[in-house]
């Protein structure tokens, strides 16, 4: 399973809307994935009524390398999926990553250090079996961490490879908009009850956010990608089984 969340950021392009539209970026190492997602696309002009329906950037525009520690690199394939790219490599924990290569003519850089491994102390053991109830969500408690990681996040994933939030916490920014995010190494969390019909297992996904994806989650206005507007982060990960009984 790849993974691609949410993005936007900064570097030489410092804020959107712009005149013309610009690169985004969206990318995301994950430690354990067989392969790496990127997702390039334009922006809106600002001069044009916004427009959320994204606008993929054509493959033969797009020439972008993973370069490992070791010194190799691997070109972002296509993936037949409009402005959607992969590339297959194993990503080491605590490791530095690099991306270069252009887009649409323009030289892109970025650069990322993956966390540590992700050490998950609570829940223990590899197996979650969870009573189920009439609440909508039940409550775990949990201690994780991952070196160099700033940020936290969980999902539980069903028999279907669907993902549903899983809250560490509940905060509203000023937006309104509800973080599932957390900097905590420790606390509770709010897992959401299956409905009726759901398979009685799944997968609880765990990842650990280095300092540029997490810093580009709480912001529209980070990032660490020059010569585009986006991201290209890393998560180290890891998974328990959740069984309702």
């Amino acid at each position: 399973m790849g993974m691609t969340v949410g993005f936007c950021g900064c570097g030489e392009i410092t804020g959107l809307p712009s005149a013309e539209p610009v690169v985004i970026l969206q990318g995301l190492l994950v430690v354990g994935e067989p392969r790496h997602l990127l997702q390039a696309e334009w922006s809106s002009p600002a001069h044009l009524p916004y427009e959320p329906t994204p606008q993929p950037i054509d493959s033969s525009l797009v020439d972008l390398w993973l370069a490992a520690p070791t010194g190799d690199s691997t070109r972002y394939a296509p993936t037949g999926l409009p402005g959607q790219f992969a590339a297959g490599a194993t990503v080491q924990p605590g490791k530095t990553y690099r991306l270069s290569g252009t887009v649409a003519g323009r030289a892109v850089t970025a650069q990322v250090n993956v966390p540590g491994t992700l050490v998950v102390d609570q829940p223990a053991g590899d197996t979650l079996r969870q009573e189920l109830n009439e609440l909508p969500f039940v409550e775990v408690p949990f201690i994780w961490r991952a070196d160099s990681a700033s940020a936290y996040q969980a999902f539980l994933v069903d028999a279907d490879g669907i993902m549903y939030m899983v809250f560490v916490r509940l905060e509203m920014d000023s937006t309104g908009r509800i973080f599932s995010t957390t900097p905590d190494t420790s606390g509770q969390l709010l897992i959401p009850s299956p409905s009726e019909g759901i398979p009685d297992t799944g997968r609880l996904v765990i990842y650990g956010y280095d300092p540029s994806a997490a810093g580009f989650y709480s912001s529209t206005t980070k990032g660490n990608v020059r010569g585009a507007f986006g991201l290209f982060g890393a998560a180290a990960k890891a998974e328990k089984v959740i069984v309702w009984e």
